[in-house]
């Protein structure tokens, strides 16, 4: 019983983490805005791509965190860590859709030079994919052992 009640209280932690992961991309974004902080507004996803597409990037984006919150609220069997991507993956994919729908774009200030120009929300979804691919690792390793 103490197992399925902290399994339902799992996706609030995935809401709460989103939560935490938008007002501290606002937050960030707002105070580099002000300082008058070197920043490009970034029309494009990752890399620039679908830079010259419209709205595409943000369909593709609102429908991924559609289906995201779809399934968090329809899963049953899960793990702590599959609710720290969800939360971690929404954040950041919501904080950059406020940009493109306030801004006009995503707001990137944070530049590491092979890779081009990022921001937090960027950092949670990269998180959220390390965390995961981990999980997805240590799952199989987890399996084959007890094979």
């Amino acid at each position: 019983m103490i197992y399925v009640l902290r399994i339902r209280r799992l996706p609030l932690f995935s809401f709460f983490i989103a939560f935490l992961v938008v007002a501290v991309d606002q937050l960030i974004k707002r105070l580099v805005i002000a300082s008058q902080r070197f920043y490009v507004i970034n029309t494009g996803g990752v890399f620039g791509i679908f830079s010259r597409s419209g709205r595409m990037a943000e369909i593709l984006i609102w429908g991924f965190i559609l289906v995201a919150v779809f399934w968090l609220i329809r899963t049953k069997k899960t793990t702590f860590p599959d609710f720290l991507v969800l939360g971690l993956l929404l954040g950041g994919g919501v904080g950059n859709v406020i940009d493109r729908f306030f801004r006009g774009g995503v707001v990137d200030f944070f530049h590491l030079s092979p890779f081009g120009y990022f921001n937090f929300s960027d950092i949670a979804i990269t998180a959220a994919v390390a965390v995961g691919f981990w999980n997805m690792l240590s799952f199989r390793r987890k399996q084959s052992l007890r094979d």
